[in-house]
């Protein structure tokens, strides 16, 4: 038979996109969001969900905790038109922000003064660290850098990804990007490299990082533009699974956008999946998921579909939902057009929700 939740049930909680965690509010309502974030938890009203949702253990669910590792380049011209400054500015603000409390992240720079050795920047200047305890030696470290040189794309991404690549095999609880921050593309610098890397063009660029985003465990490549006519990162992007490069114009408020920008990314990599919480009497073969707006007028149910495929058959937020096909049902992922537009500035709460069938 399928039993409703009464007043008093558990919940599962778990927030994102804006770092804090929590249990809402109290019980019998649908709780609260921390700084506008979106808080996915069992909701106590029925509704709508044919078979009520569940009344079982308040079992914690949550979205898999994301290792950021930033690639800031520091060649010459970041010293042009406040580039650098800028990007110390928000790197510092993004570190010390109690909202990305958990994230983890690491920082590399290129080019090094062996700047077309892949190995050397498999080394990052600060290894990956949970803040808000790693953002001290984040912040030393930025006071301590100094413009010179090109732009060794190449290899600082060869090098930085066999890095994240091994920091992720070791972690696979975590998931990890790679944030490159450029104000330009790959110079005539490092045709040959010391340890076999490739040369350094645009379209061996695209090469690494469409390997990194396509190997196990798979490393996408966000990139963010310091300038305002960077299209060619476009590319970049594309190829490392994050669609399109996030462009800051240094005309304008140039700090500000960064950390935006940075927000953004974070926001985006923190993944829109759940795991199916096997506790008694949930039947993990009915779910829900629905967006409850802080305009009420604004709120809907986010489709289910039958498979990632489905996930075309709508579009923005209203893309939809799909378990991931493993048997039992372990995960209910959000299709990636959905996951980005409730990431991307909705103000709300998300409540992903399990029936209870109880013999």
């Amino acid at each position: 038979m399928v039993v409703l939740c009464s007043l008093g049930c558990g919940e599962l909680v778990v927030v994102m996109p804006d770092g804090g965690s929590g249990d809402g509010g109290g019980s019998g309502g649908d709780g609260g969001s921390r700084d506008g974030g979106v808080i996915v938890r069992v909701d106590l009203d029925a509704g709508d969900f044919p078979s009520g949702v569940c009344k079982d253990n308040g079992k914690r669910i949550e979205a898999t905790p994301v290792d950021l590792m930033v690639v800031l380049d520091v060649s010459y011209s970041m010293d042009y038109d406040q580039k650098w400054v800028a990007v110390k500015s928000a790197m510092k603000s993004f570190v010390n922000s109690s909202k990305f409390s958990g994230s983890g992240i690491g920082l590399q720079y290129f080019p090094l003064r062996a700047q077309c050795s892949v190995a050397a920047y498999e080394n990052p200047a600060v290894p990956f660290g949970v803040l808000p305890g790693a953002a001290s030696a984040i912040s030393m470290s930025l006071e301590q850098q100094q413009m010179s040189g090109g732009t060794p794309t190449v290899p600082v991404l060869e090098g930085t990804t066999r890095y994240a690549r091994s920091w992720a095999t070791q972690h696979p609880e975590r998931q990890v990007v790679i944030v490159l921050a450029t104000d330009g593309v790959p110079d005539d610098s490092c045709a040959a490299t010391p340890d076999g890397g490739l040369s350094n063009s645009l379209a061996n660029v695209l090469t690494v990082a469409r390997g990194a985003a396509m190997a196990s465990p798979p490393i996408k490549t966000f990139v963010i533009g310091v300038g305002k006519d960077l299209v060619a990162l476009n590319q970049i992007a594309a190829a490392g699974a994050t669609s399109s490069a996030l462009l800051v114009d240094t005309r304008f408020d140039a700090d500000l956008a960064f950390l935006d920008a940075l927000t953004t990314v974070r926001n985006s990599a923190l993944g829109c999946s759940f795991a199916v919480p096997f506790v008694t009497g949930v039947d993990p073969r009915l779910g829900r998921v629905r967006f409850i707006a802080d305009d009420p007028a604004k709120s809907f149910v986010v489709p289910k579909r039958e498979n990632l495929l489905g996930c075309a058959s709508g579009a923005g937020a209203a893309a939809g939902w799909y378990f991931d096909g493993a048997a039992p049902d372990t995960k209910l992922v959000l299709c990636q057009p959905s996951c980005e537009a409730l990431g991307a500035g909705f103000a709300g709460r998300l409540f992903v929700e399990f029936a209870c069938s109880v013999e």
